[in-house]
């Protein structure tokens, strides 16, 4: 296809173009391709080289950027294009020349190139990030220039160049981690990194076929929501035995808020302290010698504390303790004395002493028959 002359294109540019179509030596064309300031002229001049030698000649001459660029883009020969990528002077001319082999042969052995497009990548030339396949080496490079380039306009093209091809090769890593190399599959998940959406998209959807496959046993989920944070909350969902999100909700690995969730799912109360009941008799502090032990298994076992450890209440032995509202972890007294609310109009009344149980004992004066709730005040 001829090059399409405008009407605002002066006198001399046109008798150039008229006189070059006129030429028909291939070396000619390539002297007037060289030498050319009209870059409409280079063109024209190279379009009527058919001889792809005279155009790999231009390619490894020392022309100017425009006619080797348009040299190598009609040259097809692979062994004249290996020639280039093997005698060139110029870095970039190589690292076109090698870019254009390998859009003929996807197999090439690139190794005795490495070091090429290594120079080149850190350049910034864009044929040679194509061609890199070392992913960490494009990383470095991308997080070293990453700023410049966003501050520079005319180098964005780059950035866009090392940006997509650190997604092609991730995706292709991401693709061939084995089981036994899951762990690897974190730093392609983490937000704010480098990676596209998409990437970290396909590596969290891995990690979750690994972690949690479809059949993965009540343990396998309690492992994957202690151990693995991109899974944790999928493994939390699925997870349903109590006694394994009860040892979740002891963890410190898991946030405040969700320990408390979990709890509440297992049916446990506040994971954060020890659940606190009286005697029903004499109204003493029993304290539960486990933190999430369920107030069933506690009434079968008899074996609440008031003030020894070792023992049962000490005043009465009573077996059936009553329940308060556990809001923290301190004593159920306050300055030695215990605190007690009306469950029907919520007043709230004191004993003398912490031994004084004459408060518990007494009916609210809101006529309710209902025993008044011991409550756990925390005053630190």
């Amino acid at each position: 296809m001829g090059l399409f002359t405008p009407k605002w294109m002066s006198d001399d540019r046109s008798k150039a173009l008229k006189a070059v179509e006129k030429i028909t030596d291939p070396q000619k064309l390539a002297v007037v391709a060289v030498n050319a300031k009209d870059q409409f002229v280079v063109g024209k001049a190279i379009e009527r080289i058919h001889d792809e030698a005279v155009l790999a000649g231009i390619a490894l001459g020392n022309a100017k950027f425009f006619p080797i660029s348009r040299a190598l883009e009609r040259i097809s020969d692979p062994d004249l294009l290996r020639q280039i990528a093997d005698e060139a002077d110029q870095n970039w001319v190589r690292a076109a020349a090698l870019n254009r082999l390998a859009g003929q042969d996807h197999n090439i052995d690139l190794t005795p190139y490495r070091e090429l497009i290594e120079v080149c990548v850190k350049a910034g030339n864009t044929d040679a990030v194509s061609l890199c396949t070392d992913r960490l080496l494009l990383e470095d490079v991308y997080r070293q220039n990453r700023h410049r380039w966003l501050m520079d306009k005319n180098q964005q093209g780059i950035m866009r160049s090392f940006e997509a091809r650190i997604d092609q090769l991730a995706g292709e890593y991401i693709r061939g981690i084995q089981p036994q190399n899951v762990h690897e599959l974190n730093r392609f998940t983490a937000p704010g990194s480098i990676y596209s959406a998409e990437v970290r998209s396909a590596a969290r959807a891995k990690l979750n076929a690994m972690l949690l496959p479809e059949n993965a046993s009540q343990e396998e989920l309690y492992e994957a929501a202690l151990n693995r944070p991109a899974v944790s909350k999928e493994a939390l969902s699925r997870l349903t035995d109590p006694e394994l999100l009860a040892k979740i909700a002891r963890s410190r690995k898991i946030p405040p808020g969700t320990r408390v969730q979990i709890a509440e799912k297992a049916g446990i109360g506040n994971p954060f302290g020890r659940q606190t009941l009286v005697c029903p008799n004499c109204g003493k502090p029993a304290v539960y010698r486990e933190r999430y032990e369920s107030i069933d298994s506690w009434k079968i076992e008899k074996d609440f504390l008031c003030r020894d450890p070792r023992q049962g209440c000490v005043g009465c032995g009573a077996d059936d303790p009553l329940s308060c509202f556990a809001v923290g972890s301190a004593r159920i007294n306050w300055k030695d004395r215990l605190i007690f609310i009306c469950p029907s109009c919520g007043k709230y009344r004191a004993s003398s002493d912490s031994s004084d149980a004459s408060a518990f004992l007494k009916r609210c004066d809101c006529g309710s028959m209902e025993a008044p709730i011991p409550v756990e005040y925390v005053f630190e």
